[in-house]
């Protein structure tokens, strides 16, 4: 069993699941500290009900993290024991908006409002969504 860390501090959802090991959710914002064997994972965002975001990585018997090159863009720390997610970042000008906007993609909602810049950083998926506030 390898101890590796997972650093989710720069995502605006820090929470996540590994299904191999639990159901439930671990937070990355100060470094998560996981006892894993080598073998193959999914790191998964907290589902909503349509969200699906997920990537797989690797533990591998020397006990270093692996991860398809295709995941360079938004992910760190291949070779050693720690796993950096740092998401894409995409800005949200709320200031030509005429309401104010929920944002799910993650365990909450957030309200993005409309008098400011706002800025998500998220890991590559599809269910994210905005829909107008009441």
């Amino acid at each position: 069993m390898t101890t590796i860390q997972i650093d989710t501090s720069s995502l605006t959802h820090t929470q996540f699941l590994i299904p191999e090991i639990g159901s439930e959710l671990i937070e990355g914002m100060n470094v998560a500290t996981i006892n894993l064997d080598p073998g193959e994972y999914t790191f998964q965002m907290p589902l909503l009900v349509s969200l699906r975001a997920s990537f797989k990585f690797q533990i591998t018997a020397d006990g270093q993290i692996n991860y398809a090159p295709a995941n360079d863009g938004f992910l760190s720390g291949r070779g050693t024991t720690t796993l950096t997610v740092q998401g894409f970042t995409m800005m949200l000008d709320g200031r030509f908006l005429s309401h104010d906007l929920m944002f799910n993609g993650g365990v909450e909602t957030i309200v993005l409002t409309r008098d400011q810049l706002h800025s998500l950083t998220l890991i590559p998926g599809t269910g994210y969504g905005f829909r107008a506030t009441p």
